[in-house]
């Protein structure tokens, strides 16, 4: 099940980093595919292991962004 595409914006932590994603669901497995300037990436876990059953479209950090 493709669960969408996102961005990766850690700007408060490794300014200027962006890596473009995408989210599977197959088998009881979630995975991740990354790329980014450095090359691409596959990272899976279990399903039950996912804070959503849906895509969450952008990933982050939990904490609120602070105006600049």
């Amino acid at each position: 099940h493709d669960m969408g595409d996102g961005n990766i914006d850690f700007d408060t932590t490794i300014p200027g980093y962006r890596a473009d994603i995408r989210q599977y669901s197959a088998g009881g497995i979630r995975w991740l595919l990354v790329r980014d300037e450095f090359g691409s990436y596959i990272y899976s876990w279990p399903e039950s292991d996912s804070k959503t059953i849906q895509g969450t479209g952008a990933l982050g950090h939990d904490r609120p962004m602070l105006p600049r």
